[in-house]
């Protein structure tokens, strides 16, 4: 079996929306019947102790209950679930799950807040006796130590794998506020609250095993071996690999994968590229066009043909087969971002189907401009598809330079580019900036593409 492309990605619009309806509400009625039980579970007599305290006791454990449940359930938006890939895109489930953290850390820091501000409530002397409270506070502490690192990783100068690490102890918080949870005394001991609570956290240890044991076995099994890797440029590498025996490897052009390469010496960590080759190559390899710029990037160069890998994939909705099967394109690309948009056109050029294409490639100097004879090729036998090269430092450049703004884009997309649908990949900054450019121009926000993976 050879590579080609999964039929059973490519799922139609109006399917992805209705699951993505179905998948909302379910999480949406779970959280809310978790809120509910555990407001009548945990309501206090207003009687005995008057309203404002009932209730801001009710909802500080309210509070800690959500964050505990929600804390658990992020861990699917980051478990690549085919399921949930296939619905919403790797790229905002990950966002989502960023945003989910966000929200856990501030309901968990509500719940003592609420609690102790009751006056229901009083700490007292530090002893053993209160190991659960203690529990708590490490969980909290543990939880905001991993969402400072995620979201300042940047600022703080994290490797990787320092980054990677920490977000490791989540796991540990997460056991830690089941334990504190059951402890805590009777309060998940009424109605359908343990019953709840107990549910959400065994499918919290399936998915744990699954991710952390099963999966990376499964992978291991099913290697793939590095047929060649080559410098296509000072700092990009195309490493190019072969499936299992018997097994070939299914994907549409513009979809991602997680590479962990095992060559001797080289770390093994995992990382998201885009699958630059195309499905219908018929060599049936899978490649990965790859440019150096941290610790593991910097170091692909060191992978030789022999040397085996475990790919995890296909991900993700960043595809011209699934968001724009028919009509003209306009692909944007800065620097390597352009990974995805050669895939696209690989694929399209190969079936034969001539469709109005405008690729805008933006590149600091002109040896940055990888496959530059590939596309001149395409370019002449494709008579309608249209491809820019835009340079940032190249003094001696005599085509388009700058950046690209809205003014460039008005220069160079086609005249009905509000009916085109616009796949967009490269720098963040530059993403932003450009999509911003689009929308001012005209272009509805519905017909831009974008993929991004950091969280």
């Amino acid at each position: 079996m050879t590579a080609g492309v999964s039929t059973a990605r490519c799922l139609s619009r109006g399917s992805r929306a209705i699951a993505r309806v179905a998948w909302v509400l379910g999480a949406a009625a779970l959280l809310g019947a978790v809120a509910w039980t555990g407001a009548a579970s945990f309501a206090y007599d207003e009687v005995s102790v008057g309203a404002v305290q009932a209730w801001a006791r009710t909802a500080g454990k309210v509070a800690g209950l959500l964050a505990g449940v929600m804390l658990m359930l992020q861990f699917g938006f980051s478990a690549r679930l085919k399921p949930l890939d296939r619905t919403f895109g790797l790229d905002r489930l990950l966002r989502a799950h960023r945003l989910f953290g966000i929200l856990t850390g501030v309901l968990a820091s509500l719940h003592p807040v609420l609690l102790y501000g009751s006056g229901l409530h009083v700490l007292g002397t530090l002893s053993w006796s209160l190991w659960p409270e203690l529990l708590g506070a490490g969980a909290l502490t543990l939880l905001w130590v991993v969402l400072c690192t995620s979201l300042w990783a940047k600022f703080l100068e994290l490797s990787y794998r320092g980054w990677w690490g920490v977000h490791q102890v989540v796991f540990i918080a997460a056991g830690v506020v089941v334990v504190h949870g059951l402890a805590i005394g009777s309060d998940l001991q009424r109605g359908w609250l343990p019953v709840l609570w107990l549910a959400i956290s065994a499918g919290y240890v399936a998915l744990f095993v699954w991710v952390k044991f099963l999966k990376p076995l499964s992978l291991r099994r099913h290697r793939f071996r590095v047929v060649s890797v080559e410098a296509i440029s000072p700092d990009v590498h195309v490493v190019e690999l072969t499936p299992p025996p018997g097994r070939g490897f299914s994907f549409l052009p513009g979809q991602c994968a997680f590479l962990t390469l095992h060559g001797q010496g080289l770390p093994a960590e995992e990382h998201p590229f885009t699958i630059s080759s195309s499905p219908l190559d018929e060599s049936g390899t899978v490649a990965f066009t790859i440019k150096a710029s941290g610790d593991f990037t910097g170091r692909v160069g060191e992978c030789a043909a022999g040397d085996w890998a475990t790919v995890d994939g296909p991900y993700g909705l960043f595809s011209h087969a699934v968001r724009a099967p028919v009509g003209p394109l306009v692909m944007i690309a800065g620097g390597i971002g352009i990974t995805p948009m050669i895939s696209m056109l690989r694929s399209m050029a190969a079936t034969g189907g001539r469709r109005p294409v405008t690729l805008i490639w933006g590149n600091r100097e002109e040896r940055d401009i990888v496959y530059r004879d590939e596309l001149d090729g395409l370019v002449a036998a494709w008579p309608e598809l249209t491809v820019h090269h835009v340079l940032s430092r190249e003094p001696g450049w005599s085509g388009l330079t700058g950046h690209i703004d809205a003014a460039m884009l008005k220069l160079l997309l086609p005249p009905d580019r509000s009916a085109a649908r616009v796949f967009l990949c490269g720098p963040a900054e530059m993403m932003h900036a450009v999509g911003r450019s689009l929308r001012t121009l005209g272009v509805p926000r519905r017909r831009i593409h974008t993929e991004r993976f950091a969280l």
